[in-house]
This record gives structure tokens, C-alpha cells and sequence, in this order.
């Protein structure tokens, strides 16, 4: 039986949670991609902690993704299991980040490599040198003009926030508190901040999740928050990117349809405080 391999190549980021939703939800969907690329962005960073190595080895030895973004195993558990009961809390696809997740269920070609960002030069010429398909940002930091700037390259980027209006830093929570609900957007990139060319967007009701009640506290806070960040606002995401891809079965992903924003369009929020993520938590999830 003949498969349709999409001409996407995710760049994921080992490290995230967005990576492994957009997987599950392509795999949920049967949807084949190209490629993809298993990018350890923090091996520069964290090369001497021996356990992470340990893990490391493991993870291009067994060429199966393993998510593990805390090192104290039982805070890790404890997280996981957070953003496992946050999940149960919505209508999403359920995933415990803290399992495997076999590649092969997405592409019959994946890779493994260690690059520093998205300005090192090997990851630079590795896109260059794939270009004919379309790319799928996940994190990694400020892609250059030097790769965005370069018209052969096209690459996909998902943002928490419909834009033009919520563009910037914690535009999941600055959607929720701004206009009562939750927002996504599907653009190319460019080198302007979430200025890319607007793909589609779509709107979510804000979820009630009231396993975040004991830690919306200013001891716990932190943690709620970055729960919320690493279990709900990829669904997000997921969800948008799966709406485009049936919406153009058989267009090649370099050539969708977009339209351009302005450049005097909408601004660009900073990270919001943690006592206003407090607030807009409190209010507006539980």
C-alpha cells in the first residue's frame, strides 16, 4: 500500500514537550512526514552532567525519544504527573510526557544531531542543503536572517496567540487574559518577531483545570506555569498544524496559501510578570 510522505521536516528539539505533541497528533491523524531531526540544543550546556550524558547515549542508542526536561528524578515524576492530570482536566489527546515514543510511527528517516542553536553553522547547512521541503520549527531560540532571509527556505512556525494581536513573549497567557480564550497561528517565518506570513489561525475556549488548584500559590506558581506551558499550550499547536495539513492534503507545505501582516500591525508582549501569571491563572483556568 502506497503512503504519502508529506515534504515536512520537523526540527525537534529533544528537550520539547511541542516536538513529541505534534508527533503524537500526526501519528493520531496517520500522517507521514519526511523527516525528522533529533536536535540536542542543550549538549553545549549540560555535557558535563554525567547523568545526562548517561541519558543521552541511551536516547541515540536506542534511536527512540525519551523527554526529559528535569534531572531530580522526583520532581520529575511529579511534574509529569502534573501535566498528565492537567491534560485529563481538557478534551486534548492524553500524553505522558514521561514515555517513549516510537518514531517510526511518523517516518521511516530520522536523525540524530547536537547542535549549539540555530546559528551554528551545521545546522545552517544541513537546511540549506534540504530545502526543497518545507521545515517545522519546535524551539531552539531566534532562527537568523541568514537562514529565514533566504527565500529557498521555508519554515512553519506554530505560535500560542493569533496574530497580528498577540505576538511575542507569553502569548498563551496574554491571549487568555486579554480575550477570555486561547488562540494559535500557523505562519512562515521571518526575521521579524511572530511577523511570518499568516497560514491560518484558530481560536480554543479556555480550559477549567482545577488540578492546578494546590500550586497557585507564589511558592508553586513557577511550576503551574510551566505545566501549563509544557502540557496545554502544544495541543494548541498541534491542533492548528493538523487542521492545515488536512486542509491542503496535496499542496506542496512550501507553497501554501498566506496572507501578509503589516508591519505596523498589532505589537509585540513582553513575559508577563509572575504575580499578573498568578492572577490570570487563578481567574481564568480554575
Amino acid at each position: 500500500m502506497f503512503e504519502q510522505y508529506r515534504n515536512l521536516i520537523i526540527i525537534g528539539d529533544i528537550e520539547c514537550s511541542t516536538t513529541l505533541t505534534y508527533l503524537n497528533y500526526l501519528k493520531l491523524n496517520s500522517i507521514k512526514i519526511k523527516e525528522l531531526w533529533l536536535i540536542n540544543f542543550t549538549y553545549n550546556k549540560f555535557h558535563t552532567k554525567v547523568k545526562y550524558k548517561t541519558k543521552l547515549k541511551e536516547f541515540f542508542k536506542n534511536n527512540i525519544i525519551k523527554w526529559n526536561p528535569i534531572f531530580n528524578k522526583k520532581i520529575e515524576n511529579e511534574f509529569f504527573d502534573l501535566c498528565l492530570k492537567i491534560q485529563n482536566d481538557t478534551n486534548f489527546l492524553k500524553l505522558d510526557f514521561s514515555k517513549k515514543f516510537n518514531y517510526k510511527d511518523v517516518t521511516k528517516n530520522v536523525r540524530s544531531f547536537k547542535f549549539t542553536d540555530y546559528n551554528d553553522t551545521n545546522l545552517i547547512k544541513l537546511i540549506n542543503k534540504n530545502s526543497s521541503n518545507a521545515f517545522l520549527y519546535t524551539n531552539g531560540g531566534i532562527v537568523p536572517n541568514k537562514i529565514v532571509g533566504n527565500k529557498e527556505i521555508r519554515i512553519i512556525h506554530l505560535h500560542p496567540g493569533i496574530v497580528p494581536y498577540f505576538k511575542g513573549s507569553d502569548c498563551f497567557l496574554w491571549s487568555a487574559l486579554k480575550t477570555k480564550s486561547l488562540g494559535a497561528s500557523c505562519f512562515y517565518m521571518n526575521s521579524g518577531i511572530d511577523e511570518g506570513s499568516i497560514i491560518h489561525t484558530k481560536k480554543f475556549n479556555l480550559p477549567k483545570l482545577p488540578s492546578l488548584i494546590p500550586y497557585l500559590n507564589t511558592q508553586l506558581e513557577s511550576t503551574a506555569y510551566r505545566a501549563l506551558l509544557y502540557s496545554i499550550d502544544p495541543h494548541l499547536r498541534a491542533s492548528l498544524l493538523i487542521d492545515v495539513l488536512k486542509q491542503y492534503p496535496d499542496l506542496d507545505l512550501k507553497c501554501l496559501p498566506f496572507n501578509e501582516q503589516k508591519a505596523d500591525d498589532g505589537f509585540a508582549y513582553l513575559a508577563m510578570h509572575n504575580k499578573l501569571r498568578l492572577k490570570t491563572m487563578k481567574e481564568l483556568f480554575v
